[in-house]
């Protein structure tokens, strides 16, 4: 109160009062008065010289205009052209005037993205022209409404009720009515002209009101369609028609040019028309309305309803129903007649729709909407329609709110706000040829453009709170108008004329002239003319492929002439393509004879061949040996994409892999499982063969399934005769065969692997024959009657006459291979290697019968709904996959077609191999990735599964050749492996150890073994034509000289060490480093390079000094440079290295990086002890307030704020009053132990000197340190005295989950003494110094800066207010602190070189090879103040930060900005630092203006130990703002 009370006496902030109270009213009121009018004039006078000689920002260029009207009468010939025109000469952001109206136009993606989305919620709203008012009753619909809750209303009632999917799903019937009905008339005119612009629009608008209210206008009716089409022409007209009631408001209550008058007319016409109709549905009021409800009668009832809330007015119901019609029936419309327009300018794109539509919906079908969403090509026309000829050219305009800054340009309020998507959808910057009708430019986008209005350079439905809420209707109705019109009739132009594309710009961009066309029956036989056209696009498609070079095919290493690479692959061809490819990059090519090899080992470069191209790779280039053993590829594994292939698979998948097929065969798996059971318990004890027990196990489930037979007790033998054949086929499927590397010489069998493929596959046929016979016999019988097995489906499909559904004998046998041979090799090997694992790794095993016994329980049996409770032992069936795919480069894929990927050209015709052996073995996207930890598999943010959707896990393959039994394949592993597990203890016979080594052939099984494309001498044994006698001795001389002179280059030619400056003999560089190391580096690194090597002694030193290299390093390597070398200082002071920062990469170090995490850096941890940082930061603002108008050391304040808050989090404790000195003295003893930790030490630099200690670093060290370690112990004692009581039950702090931990005697987690202590003065030091030292340089340069000062302030007044204090809630929303604070840390990184980095093994890095245990230092202090990435890196700019399209954050993803390092070594503390840093700078900035005594401006030298702090402290005085600290008391 008395605070309160000074303000009104005129105590308060900067005001004079010198007897103001002794004044009479009067008096004081004229005063006043006479003061006010003073201050406005000179207050305007200012504003007047700032404006003229320094404005903040200008407004946006534009032309020179008239004075009051502007630019009225320079707008010619159209609003569109004109604006277009203009942007081109002032530039992507211009401004009119038309009168008193600013317009503001839009012509730059990033411009458009800081408006609609950065800014969105300023620009949300309208400004309503005068026609407009009148046709919605002031602004009730959608377009027009202001930005509110009534607005959002409204939409999501449209959204919901309209063009959700299921209310669209709902009244496919009426689209499909209408479709039909337009198709009826059409054919009813083939071979004669008809007004086909006509005749989309009157389908356009029957389906949209038939979805409204279930009406449509045809036959006589169909005039007052086309009349509705005619007055909203006019009215649109009227509203885009230049009004001097909307430029000069103050004219509109005369309404000079007759518009408002006209307006009112036209749109007194359309609510006559919806009044018909609204009356007619009052009228059907009665029971029949019951079951259903259609939009208007939903909006009817919500007229009828009391809620304030969600009632709507009648006006309402009308202005809405104009907005849906109109939008839905105009835009659409517009959009199918240009897309009609371009493709018969276009008959080659023309052509390839109507190829799609053959191929998708067959030539006796018709269009139905599933058909849709496999439609691409056409999907790409119609995007492409909508990037030339978008709808609304200009969108609809945004109004600004309040001024607001926008690319460096002042946007006033008010302004009318359009986005020219015409002109930046044309833009040769972004898009390739922008004239030219190209679709295909949207099938091979890496990321595909949508119309959600995410991507800048394509909205033409707009972006933001304002986008088209009828998108996804439009997109059903455009697509299958397009589709029925193309795949029902070919069209011709009359006279054989050219389609016009002149453009008329009202709201819509339409065609001048209508499109009038001839229909013709696809019944017809192709024209001469058509030939022609195919013939000249044939050979200008020729021409240009001569003339204009595709992208390069991917690298690979130097091949042999003719044989290619097949001489080199060794030990086999998985290592072989994985060596290499970690040579030549993710996509790799290799020739082997006539065959083009593509090799992707890049989850990327997968996802855009199997997910966005698809269809080109869906292929297979079958080999010889697998023609003979599939009858010419008559299987599902090798036969070519195509409806044969679709058959067989929506065959399988429904009768075997559906939920009803495994159901109801589970009784065969039971019992299968049953049997094998009793089988091992009968040699309990015994050493036995599990490979093989698995293998006939689930040899037998699969036959079971198939036709409900096994092969048990003397039968089992032929089942592992089925396996050895089945081997003996994979290894000559596999084996390098000459007749598929040249099929010139297929007919020779040169090899023999032809007839011995023959010979071994016969064998399979038989056995499946004497199957089917034995069927067919008790197929005769009446036992079969009830039940049908897939083996009896197939036989049936076999007898019938249908062409589509029948099936031959051959493919019935090759179909019968392919699911036995694939669901019992691959899940037989899967568990070998997941039992095999288990058996390597004890805790893992534990943990699974840990869960079994727990799930399962006593006695029990395993059962299948037990399984998906398993998720553990889910874990590792996917570690298992993870690491031992079945298939390790999938079956290959054949291009139909040259398709560019990821730059590189690929061939039609290549073999394109997933190296997913590799991928899923990539520490780019697998932490440990060669550790078997199924672990990783439970605490995944998104659940990687087999459907692969995720291209670093997909062990069965992706897209359409995704393989068809993973639902069997999985429920078979679990079941087997549970019960295995379950049953049974499992030990190695004699102790021994499991074997890993791996075999390749088409699945990757255990035991050692002859690879895959491996060399094999036979090569040189063919029974010899004259060309192989001539290729092997041209072979043997290449290989002799290619050896030569490989030998020759790496001798000669190893890769490099980075360059440096010139050091001397022994101790290196170590005399040059002067001023400082960090300068010194800088210096160096600007005359040799962005990567440069200092030699220490015996220590090597590389500077990095580049984004690109740090990103090397830091991410495609981060694995190998995860160590630490650790200086002789901080081995003291770490007891030989237990804290986190200099611990070595590994186990324990995760173990301890979890902990703080989980238990201090999680929010959950930070939320818990958010009361302590307020208590702390209420006592500094309290010292502070104390000392208001005196010199203060804000650095000494601010560490000590900053040291208390981190140990009250630690241990609930702070050091204030008497005790503050003991702070002090710990920032004394740190700065010393950083000293001494960063000073060069000849014991760091020759190891060998180190027992002698010659400059007497460690004993300082050991000296310091021994004094923090005292301050913990007496810490940890007073911790241990107050635990022995009741009163720590309810809570633990992090001191004492660590002296828990430290109790146990669990080797895993338990945590020594000194770890602790190590671990506290890791945390103390890092969270303090680091923390304190961007509060100081904060606080320093906004000083150095009142303008960013001011604006800091500002931002904190207007989010807080100076009635409340600064709380953490408060921090999201300040945007500009923020900034000021990334700013600080770009200018001044408290670790500028970050901690040093030590790779594990020698590796080339940018082309240069970086020893092994060399010391890495980034420089981010260079990096952050490189031209190159920043613009005026030297200027404090916080701005930039506030502008960029992708936001730099802390998490070390952007390699120009990483202050707190990246990868593995981020610091674990950034959460933590960033709360602190905003919270400590808010409150003092919210708290006190601040003042340098004697006018003196801030200092700012550097002064760098560890950490980059400001030479001299800060010593500044407070002044108090307001009452805001007082808040605080």
């Amino acid at each position: 109160m008395s605070n309160f009370y000074d303000k009104v006496t005129g105590k308060g902030w900067l005001r004079r009062h010198d007897g103001v109270a002794a004044f009479t009213v009067t008096e004081v009121a004229a005063t006043l008065t006479v003061a006010t009018l003073v201050i406005i004039f000179f207050s305007w006078l200012v504003k007047k010289l700032i404006i003229k000689t320094k404005p903040s920002l200008p407004l946006p260029p534009g032309p020179i205009g008239w004075p009051i009207i502007g630019h009225l009468l320079f707008i010619k010939p159209d609003f569109l052209q004109y604006v277009t025109k203009q942007s081109q000469i002032h530039g992507p952001i211009i401004k009119l005037q038309l009168g008193r109206k600013v317009y503001i136009i839009i012509s730059s993606p990033s411009i458009a993205k800081q408006i609609l989305k950065d800014h969105d919620a300023i620009f949300a709203n309208r400004d309503i022209p005068v026609a407009a008012i009148k046709g919605t009753f002031g602004g009730l619909d959608i377009v027009w409404r202001s930005n509110g809750p009534e607005l959002h209303k409204l939409r999501k009632l449209v959204v919901s009720e309209i063009t959700s999917n299921k209310s669209l799903d709902a009244c496919y019937e009426f689209r499909r009515r209408e479709i039909q009905y337009m198709v009826k008339n059409i054919h009813g005119k083939i071979g004669s002209p008809i007004n086909l612009s006509e005749q989309i629009f009157l389908t356009a608008f029957n389906v949209t009101i038939n979805m409204l209210w279930g009406g449509s206008l045809n036959g006589e009716e169909s005039n007052l369609g086309l009349e509705f089409r005619d007055q909203f022409k006019e009215f649109v007209k009227l509203m885009v028609e230049p009004n001097i009631s909307d430029m000069f408001p103050m004219l509109r209550p005369f309404d000079l040019q007759g518009i408002e008058s006209k307006a009112k007319k036209h749109i007194s016409w359309f609510y006559g028309f919806f009044e018909l109709v609204i009356e007619q549905r009052k009228l059907g009021e009665g029971p029949k309305m019951a079951d259903s409800k259609d939009f208007l009668q939903q909006l009817l009832e919500l007229n009828q309803t009391g809620d304030v809330k969600t009632s709507l007015s009648m006006k309402e119901i009308n202005a809405m129903l104009l907005n849906i019609v109109i939008g839905a029936t105009d835009t659409t419309f517009t959009t199918i007649e240009w897309a009609m327009t371009e493709l018969l300018r276009h008959p080659n794109k023309l052509q390839r729709v109507v190829e799609e539509l053959d191929a998708i919906i067959g030539d006796q079908n018709i269009v139905e909407e599933f058909h849709l969403p496999r439609l691409f090509y056409l999907e790409a026309v119609v995007k492409e329609t909508l990037r030339i000829h978008p709808p609304a050219p200009l969108l609809m305009p945004h109004m600004s709110s309040e001024t607001t800054i926008i690319a460096g340009y002042t946007i006033p309020k008010n302004s009318n706000i359009y986005f020219n998507v015409w002109a930046i959808q044309r833009d040769a910057e972004f898009w390739e040829d922008p004239l030219q009708f190209e679709p295909e430019r949207f099938l091979n986008v890496i990321e595909k453009r949508n119309y959600k209005g995410n991507s800048f350079d394509f909205f033409p439905f707009g972006s933001g709170r304002r986008i088209c809420v009828g998108i996804s209707m439009a997109e059903k109705i455009i697509m299958l108008m397009l589709a029925t019109l193309l795949h029902c009739f070919e069209w011709e132009l009359p006279n054989g004329r050219k389609p016009d594309v002149k453009e008329k710009l009202h709201l819509l961009l339409s065609k001048v002239e209508p499109l009038v066309v001839v229909p013709i029956s696809l019944a017809a036989t192709l024209t001469v003319a058509t030939l022609v056209i195919i013939f000249f696009s044939w050979l200008v498609k020729k021409l240009i492929i001569k003339t204009k070079p595709s992208p390069p095919p991917p690298p690979g290493p130097i091949g042999l002439p003719i044989l290619g690479h097949l001489l080199f692959i060794k030990p086999d061809f998985l290592y072989y393509v994985t060596k290499q490819s970690q040579i030549h990059g993710p996509i790799i090519k290799l020739q082997l004879g006539r065959k083009v090899y593509i090799i992707i080992s890049s989850p990327s470069i997968a996802k855009q061949i199997l997910k966005d191209h698809d269809a080109i790779f869906a292929n297979r280039d079958i080999p010889m040996a697998s023609i003979k053993g599939t009858f010419g590829g008559l299987d599902i594994v090798w036969r070519s994409n195509g409806p044969e292939l679709h058959k067989l698979r929506k065959l399988v998948v429904s009768e075997i892999m559906s939920n009803k097929g495994l159901n109801a065969c589970y009784e065969f798996r039971r019992r299968e499982i049953r049997h094998m059971v009793k089988n091992i318990h009968g040699k309990i004890g015994s050493p036995i063969n599990l490979s093989e027990q698995i293998f006939l196990t689930t040899f037998n489930v699969t036959v079971n399934m198939l036709w409900g037979g096994s092969l048990n007790g003397k039968e089992s033998n032929l089942g592992l005769e089925f396996k050895d054949r089945f081997e003996e086929f994979l290894r000559l499927m596999v084996e390098p065969n000459v007749s598929d590397m040249f099929p010139v010489l297929r007919p020779f069998d040169l090899q023999g692997i032809e007839s011995k493929a023959k010979k071994n596959i016969s064998w399979f046929y038989e056995f499946f024959e004497s199957v089917i016979e034995q069927r067919r016999k008790l197929g005769e019988g009446p036992k079969m009657a009830d039940s049908k097995d897939f083996l009896q489906q197939l036989l049936e499909l076999n007898q019938t006459g249908d062409v589509k559904t029948s099936l031959s004998m051959k493919e019935i046998n090759a179909m019968l291979l392919n699911i036995i041979s694939g669901a019992t090799d691959t899940t037989f090997t899967t568990m070998e290697w997941a039992m095999t694992e288990l058996l390597r790794h004890p805790d893992k095993l534990q943990r699974v019968v840990d869960e079994l016994d727990a799930i399962i329980s006593g006695p029990n049996i395993v059962e299948e709904f037990h399984l998906p409770r398993l998720l553990y032992l889910e874990a590792v069936v996917k570690e298992t996959l993870r690491i031992h795919p079945p298939a390790p480069l999938l079956m290959p894929h054949m291009s139909s077609e040259t398709t560019v990927v990821a730059g590189y050209t690929i061939p039609k015709n290549s073999n394109i191999f997933f190296n997913v052996w590799a991928i899923q073995r990539d520490a780019d996207f697998w932490e440990d990735p060669l550790q078997f930890e199924p672990e990783r598999f439970l605490n995944v943010i998104e659940k990687r599964n087999y459907k692969g959707n995720s291209f670093d896990f997909f062990p069965f393959g992706s897209g359409r050749r995704i393989c068809v039994g993973i639902s069997m394949a999985e429920k078979i592993m679990m079941l087997v492996l549970a019960t295995l597990l379950h049953c049974f203890e499992w030990e190695l016979p004699n102790g021994g150890k499991p074997n890993v080594k791996e075999q390749l052939r088409l699945v990757l099984s255990k035991v050692a073994g002859k690879g895959w494309l491996r060399r094999h001498d036979g090569l040189a044994a063919f029974t010899i034509t004259e060309v192989v006698a001539t290729l092997t001795v041209a072979t043997l001389v290449i290989i002799y000289f290619s050896r030569l002179v490989k030998k020759l280059i790496i001798k000669t030619k190893p890769s490099p060490l980075p360059p440096g400056p010139i050091g001397l003999p022994i101790l290196g560089h170590r005399l040059f480093i002067k001023p400082d190391f960090l300068q010194y580096v800088t210096e160096q690194s600007k005359i040799h390079g962005p990567i440069i090597k200092l030699q220490l002694g015996r220590k090597v030193y590389i500077i990095i000094s580049s984004p690109s290299i740090a990103k090397q390093i830091l991410k495609d390597h981060d694995a190998i440079f995860a160590n630490r070398d650790i200086p002789v200082a901080a081995i003291k002071g770490t007891f030989g290295g237990l804290d986190i920062v200099w611990r070595s990469n590994g186990p324990e170090l995760h173990k301890l990086r979890k902990l703080v995490v989980s238990e201090i850096m999680s929010n959950k941890g930070l939320n818990a002890c958010y009361e302590f940082r307020r208590r702390e930061i209420r006592h500094v603002v309290k010292n502070i307030n104390g000392k208001i108008g005196s010199l203060i050391n804000l650095s000494e304040q601010i560490f000590l704020t900053t040291f208390n808050i981190t140990v009250n989090m630690l241990w609930g404790g702070s050091l204030n009053g008497e005790e503050s000195n003991l702070l002090l003295e710990f920032k004394d003893r740190f700065e010393e132990f950083s000293r001494l930790m960063a000073e060069l030490n000849v014991s760091d630099m020759f190891p060998v000197l180190r027992p002698f200690d010659l400059q007497g670093i460690e004993s300082k060290a050991k000296k310091n340190v021994s004094w923090f370690y005292e301050f913990f112990e007496s810490v940890i004692e007073q911790r241990r005295k107050l635990g022995e009581g009741p009163k720590m039950a309810d809570s633990k702090d992090f001191l004492q989950q660590l002296l828990e931990l430290n109790q146990i005697g669990d080797v895993k987690t338990s945590i020594s003494m000194k770890e602790i202590k190590a671990i506290l003065l890791s945390i103390v030091t890092g969270a303090t110094d680091t923390t304190f030292t961007t509060i100081e340089w904060a606080m320093t340069e906004l000083l150095r800066h009142p303008d960013k000062l001011r604006r800091v302030v500002e931002e904190l007044d207007a989010i807080i207010g100076d009635q409340n204090i600064v709380e953490e809630f408060h921090l999201p929303r300040l945007l500009y602190l923020e900034a000021v604070v990334k700013e600080t840390l770009r200018i001044h990184p408290p670790a500028p070189l970050l901690m040093p980095h030590m790779p594990s093994e020698t590796i080339v890095v940018a082309g240069y090879t970086i020893p092994k245990n060399s010391n890495i230092f980034f420089n981010v202090w260079t990096i952050q103040r490189d031209t190159q990435f920043w613009e005026n890196p030297l200027q404090f700019e916080p701005e930039r930060f506030l502008n960029v399209i992708e936001k730099r954050n802390y998490k070390g993803n952007s390699f120009d900005f990483f202050p707190f390092g990246s990868g593995r070594r981020i610091c674990v503390g950034i959460s933590m630092a960033e709360k602190i840093v905003m919270l400590m700078l808010a409150t003092l900035l919210h708290c006190f203006e601040w003042e340098l005594p004697n006018g003196r401006k801030p200092d700012v030298k550097e002064k760098l130990l560890l950490v980059l702090s400001k030479a001299e402290p800060l010593i500044v005085v407070p002044v108090a703002r307001s009452s805001n600290s007082m808040q605080y008391q």
